[in-house]
């Protein structure tokens, strides 16, 4: 990696400096490919993503063809947030809904620093909580609004975190969400 720079990730740049240089040599760049699995139900996960650009999406997989998108991240946030829980394997499947950049971490790094430091732990609590109202508002906006509200707060969400007005998806892609 080059040599540190402030992270374009809100978790990461939310830690105090000297906590970002010492995480900063245990992060690599890793490119999101849109429509790339970052993991699947059952997958061991082997590292946790600090998104820089581009979005994640998680998708509940109900069978071969039936899928829901639960949350969605963007540079707000981390991919993999059942490792901060204790969970070792994914019930649900990550896929790259645009392309952008990550900084990984393997998740046996993760866990460490979790332990070393209260600063990372206070800010995971603090996402696990936006990813639960994220989740909650998701379900009462499925329950409760029509399919063409639905689709503008998706088409927000997704703007907000492209940080962009233009960004692939195909009507393939969009069925699932």
């Amino acid at each position: 990696m080059p040599p540190f720079e402030k992270p374009k990730n809100a978790l990461l740049s939310a830690l105090p400096e000297e906590i970002c240089r010492h995480l900063f040599p245990k992060l690599e760049r890793h490119a999101l490919v849109f429509g790339e699995k970052v993991y699947n139900p059952g997958d061991v996960f082997t590292h946790v993503y600090f998104v820089e650009s581009g979005i994640v999406s998680m998708l509940a997989v109900i069978d071969a063809h039936s899928t829901l998108e639960v949350s969605m991240v963007g540079s707000e946030g981390m991919v993999a947030l059942p490792v901060f829980l204790g969970i070792a394997a994914s019930n649900n499947r990550a896929i790259v809904q645009g392309t952008g950049l990550a900084l990984r971490m393997t998740t046996a790094d993760f866990l460490e620093e979790c332990k070393l430091r209260d600063d990372l732990p206070r800010i995971m609590r603090l996402f696990t909580y936006s990813i639960l109202m994220q989740i909650s508002r998701t379900a009462a906006c499925n329950r409760f609004h029509a399919i063409e509200a639905r689709l503008a707060r998706w088409l927000l969400m997704t703007q907000d975190r492209m940080k962009t007005s233009e960004f692939r998806i195909t009507q393939d892609f969009m069925s699932y969400m």
